[in-house]
């Protein structure tokens, strides 16, 4: 009996299908050989972990197949002949085999480190023969196996392409649909914002889950897209992990960047307060300046555990989020939080607190998806995730829908009507953001100066407006219950970057303030801090003793130590007396203190560079911290 013939679009879906039904069956044997791993999900998770799965498994093969399946479906009297639709065919074929091959290789490398393939593809591609040769000596069965599978796959293909192909009606149409349905489907059927990313596998704030969820194809892509290859090793191991200890705390074992504390019998709820582009010189409280613009943050610095030598881990708010979040520094030509990190294992601030019976509760003024941070807020364990488009506005401004990073007032009081409802322990991250760039317009009682959107003035009308709507959050906290069990943690993301910069440290300097009335003692602290230090500061702060880590260590504890920085394709190292930038290659900026032993320079270039190395090979390991 003759085969029915095929519309070109009936066989382009059949082919998706086979593709799909590889990532699928590859998803399956991860969990088969790693059952003991994945053994910690429950069944609902399990499944969904299996279901969310096809989404990351049809968004990348929507990206790769793309251009064949576009030329394939051409509304062209040409596109149904056989010299033109099978050649295509034996493309998404051999594309499909491609992909095979990185599933099983990220199938076997997930033994080793337990997560996913990402930026080592590149290396791999670098060392393809010494590759082949262990495929074919260590893995010969499975190499059978997988090449039997082509060839079964290969056969099913042969059997699609060389069946009749029609015309379809309405091929135009069809052409339109397949295209809009494609890009639908590489964006992860997101019809609006960002399209997903590695973070997204990773929002029921499991690690097992989030693996379960990728696939390597897509880890692997997403990575390397965000990363280049850069040498990271300078020093043998042994030597490298000296010199790192002369800087930070290292513990012994496997994973050496773990913290714990004491516990204390009382567990305070506690608030951490991002602050967009606060920089030190425009606090009149630090810096001592006179520029007026922050005279309730300024009352907080007399009330407060305050640290005068504090630093950003970088000028961009994400770098910010990431090292107050887990503790890890942005390394050149690594992926960051959003962007591939999350395929590491890392401790999570809202998981752990979740486990002590906290409500965990995450606000920023920006819109949701702004860097993904409504994946990246669920990825760290917060339960409760709220943005701009939760947030009524309740100030009369000029336009209301001016600020295109939200309104400061309307976020804090919104997250005060929050933690009004909340009857037990809790744990609140909100981020603000009306001081980012361009200055919107605010009601005249705020603009003290000739409004810009990109001037001074305009920053420091911003900022007198922040910390007014700061100001007026922290009167209402004091009015309430919770008031007297709360820890306030007051944090910069970065520095406002293109005013008040004199000199190099000028744009690492922000403020970093510990309040708690009857718990912190108020005064000044020298020590060098650094935003890596809070993950651990927090979890001091709330008297867990779980293990975390991080490459910085509590502010409570910390007597001496150093900034590990970041700018782009440029790391630092700040210490009590200099500091020094690096390309990796040679030393950039530097600066040292009247007294600094005359080899401090030096010693402090070997610390930079073996920190950065440890931090390296501990997240391509990921031995970062335990599964």
């Amino acid at each position: 009996m003759k085969d029915t013939p095929l519309t070109l679009l009936r066989k382009s879906l059949l082919y998706f299908g086979l593709a799909l039904a590889l990532f699928s069956l590859f998803r399956v044997a991860l969990f088969v050989v790693y059952r003991d791993y994945f053994g910690q999900l429950s069944a609902g998770e399990t499944l969904w972990a299996f279901v969310h799965g096809v989404r990351f498994d049809a968004a990348t093969l929507a990206v790769f197949f793309f251009i064949p399946l576009l030329l394939m479906n051409l509304p062209l009297k040409f596109a149904v002949s056989r010299w033109w639709h099978q050649p295509l065919a034996w493309i998404l074929w051999a594309m499909t085999v491609v992909m095979g091959v990185v599933l099983a290789a990220d199938l076997v490398y997930f033994g080793f480190v337990n997560r996913h393939i990402a930026t080592e593809l590149i290396a791999v591609g670098n060392d393809m023969g010494p590759m082949l040769h262990i495929a074919f000596t260590g893995y010969l069965g499975a190499v059978l196996a997988y090449l039997a599978l082509c060839a079964g796959l290969a056969l099913l293909w042969w059997r699609i392409a060389a069946r009749e192909t029609v015309a379809s009606h309405q091929s135009v149409m069809r052409f339109a649909v397949l295209f809009i349905v494609l890009i639908l489907a590489g964006r992860g059927w997101t019809f609006y914002g960002k399209p997903i990313n590695v973070v997204h596998a990773f929002t029921s704030g499991s690690t097992a889950a989030g693996n379960l969820t990728l696939n390597g194809v897509y880890s692997a892509a997403q990575t390397s897209y965000s990363s280049r290859v850069v040498n990271h090793r300078f020093f043998d191991a042994a030597e490298a992990r000296r010199l790192t200890a002369e800087a930070y705390p290292l513990a012994d074992g496997e994973y050496p960047m773990q913290r714990r504390y004491a516990p204390q019998p009382k567990h305070s709820n506690l608030v951490i307060v991002l602050l967009e582009s606060w920089s030190f010189h425009y606090v009149d409280a630090l810096a001592g300046g006179h520029f007026g613009a922050t005279p309730n943050f300024d009352a907080l610095v007399l009330q407060s555990l305050c640290f005068t030598r504090a630093y950003s881990e970088g000028q961009r708010s994400i770098e910010g989020v990431q090292a107050t979040l887990t503790g890890i520094p942005l390394l050149i030509g690594m992926p960051y939080l959003g962007k591939g990190l999350e395929v590491t294992n890392v401790s999570r601030l809202g998981a752990i607190a979740q486990r002590h019976g906290y409500r965990t509760i995450f606000v920023q003024s920006s819109h949701r998806g702004s860097f993904r941070m409504d994946a990246i807020a669920r990825a760290a364990g917060f339960e409760e995730y709220y943005g701009m488009e939760d947030i009524p506005v309740v100030l009369d401004y000029p336009d209301a829908n001016a600020s295109p990073f939200g309104w400061d007032y309307d976020t804090f009081m919104f997250l005060s009507g929050k933690l009004a409802q909340t009857q037990g322990p809790f744990l609140a991250y909100v981020y603000t953001g009306t001081t980012h760039e361009p200055f919107t317009r605010l009601p005249a009682r705020f603009e003290k100066r000739p409004h810009g959107e990109l001037t001074e003035d305009g920053f420091l009308n911003t900022l007198y407006y922040a910390d007014w709507s700061l100001g007026e959050f922290m009167k209402k906290a004091a009015q309430a219950d919770w008031f007297k069990d709360t820890v306030f943690v007051f944090v910069a993301d970065h520095p406002i970057g293109k005013f008040g910069v004199s000199k190099v440290l000028d744009r690492f300097h922000i403020p970093i303030l510990i309040y708690a009335p009857g718990r912190v003692k108020p005064g000044t602290n020298d020590v060098v801090a650094s935003q890596l230090d809070l993950f651990p500061t927090v979890i001091d702060l709330l008297g867990f003793d779980d293990p975390v880590s991080a490459l910085g260590d509590s502010l409570l504890r910390k007597r001496d130590g150093y900034a590990f920085v970041s700018a782009g394709n440029v790391v630092g190292m700040i210490g009590k007396e200099g500091f020094l930038t690096h390309s990796l290659k040679n030393r950039l900026d530097s600066g040292v203190t009247a007294g600094a032993p005359p080899a401090y320079l030096d010693a402090l270039e070997k610390k930079l560079l073996a920190t950065d190395q440890v931090v390296y090979e501990l997240l391509q390991s990921n031995r970062w911290a335990p599964p």
